[in-house]
Formats: C-alpha cells, structure tokens, sequence
C-alpha cells in the first residue's frame, strides 16, 4: 500500500457562480479595503496576494485564479496586473489608466 495521498483538485468555477457568493466577494473586497492602514489607507481596491484574497479563496478550497477570472468575467469585478498579482477592484470603481506604464503617453 502506498503512502502517497492526493490531494483533490481545486474546484474549477464557470461563470455561474451564485449570487450570493458574488455578494460576499464583494463584501471581502470591501473589508479588506476598510482595514488598510497607512500610505495605503486611502486606495481603492485590493492586491489579490498581499491582501489575502488568495489565502481566503483558498480557504474556501477554490482556485483563486479561476474565481478571480469568472468573477471579471461575469462584470462583478475589474483588475489590472500589478508587481506580484492583480489588484481588483469592484466593478466601476476601478481609476482610469494613467501615464506611460499603460502606453497612453509617447
């Protein structure tokens, strides 16, 4: 017998995810953007890695990626690639892109 486990795969989410836990996504967002402290207290939005939203998501025993992708997906969310993952914001909320570092500018 072998002592070697597998562990289950991560759920896959589809862009059926349910209304509720749309809400509470939301709300996460939301908590998160209310405990910031510091020269960060003021942005909007959250980093998918240093706010915990991976931890959580994974908590959950869902891919974080994957729900991150459907819930931009569905229009619930919107991010941008940052140093170290994304920052997501809640849909509507997210500033407009700004300066070189977006190919506005010449």
């Amino acid at each position: 017998m072998s002592n070697v486990t597998t562990s289950a795969p991560k759920p896959a989410i589809n862009g059926n995810l349910t209304a509720d836990f749309r809400a509470k996504f939301v709300s996460m967002i939301r908590i998160l953007e209310k405990a910031k402290t510091g020269k960060y207290a003021a942005s909007k939005g959250v980093h998918t890695v240093y706010d915990g939203v991976n931890a959580e998501l994974k908590r959950l025993g869902l891919d974080p990626i994957q729900t991150v992708a459907a819930l931009e997906a569905a229009g619930v969310i919107q991010g941008h690639f940052v140093k170290g993952g994304r920052r997501i914001y809640v849909n509507g909320e997210m500033p407009a892109a700004k300066g070189k570092a977006f190919g506005l500018l010449s």
